[in-house]
């Protein structure tokens, strides 16, 4: 009887032990469901700013080359809009901790833990690198320029707009414009080369979205 007793006893605890593991298995489950939709949503928007930032730079490149000496003002105002950093803004704090605390393991469908390692491990480091070498180049080499030519205190950066329209660009000069064009252009690409980055990411959200949601019968 003792024996049985204690056996019973074990098989309850075993039990009762998968009850927790499974309830802690959908609760990271939606966790990261929510994280996934967010960062879905921010690629959509981030994209979108990418190849509005593309068409600026073309914009000042048609402006400064034009068969018409750009004025001061008319640089100034198509140049403001190219000084954007554009991140990657994800959110990984639910992946991040199931893999500090061996969570990870509550996920016993293969393949969504293969998509999810390859998302997180994989496809967003690559983008982030991209992020990290674009602003390494404009700290380095756009804003030097910017402190050299422009007059801070007559531009509004936050909200692209000029305090003033009387905009004096300092020391200007036709190599001063061809270095400008060449800045903003690399700029620019290393910025436009995030598009084929996000672009898988985006898309392995979108499906980790929906074997999350068939795995574990959410909406």
């Amino acid at each position: 009887m003792l024996f049985l007793a204690v056996f019973c006893g074990f098989l309850a605890e075993n039990q009762r032990e998968h009850y927790i593991e499974k309830q802690r298995e959908k609760k990271f489950a939606r966790r990261l469901l929510s994280d996934l939709r967010e960062d879905s949503a921010f690629y959509q928007r981030r994209l979108k700013n990418l190849e509005e930032a593309g068409k600026k730079q073309g914009s000042l490149v048609k402006i400064m080359t034009g068969p018409v000496k750009a004025t001061d003002y008319e640089v100034v105002s198509a140049f403001m809009p190219l000084l954007h950093l554009y991140d990657v803004q994800v959110t990984t704090a639910t992946y991040d901790q199931m893999k500090a605390s061996g969570s990870l393991r509550y996920i016993h469908n293969d393949e969504l833990t293969t998509a999810l390692q390859k998302y997180y491990e994989i496809l967003l480091p690559r983008a982030t690198r991209q992020r990290e070498g674009a602003q390494i180049y404009f700290i380095e080499l756009i804003a030097p320029y910017v402190a050299k030519h422009f007059k801070v205190q007559d531009m509004e950066t936050i909200g692209d707009s000029l305090i003033n329209r009387n905009q004096v660009i300092l020391s200007r000069s036709p190599e001063s414009d061809q270095e400008l064009i060449n800045l903003t252009g690399i700029y620019s690409d290393s910025q436009q080369q995030l598009i084929p980055l996000l672009k898988p990411a985006v898309k392995k959200a979108q499906e980790l979205i929906e074997l999350i949601k068939k795995e574990y019968h959410l909406k």
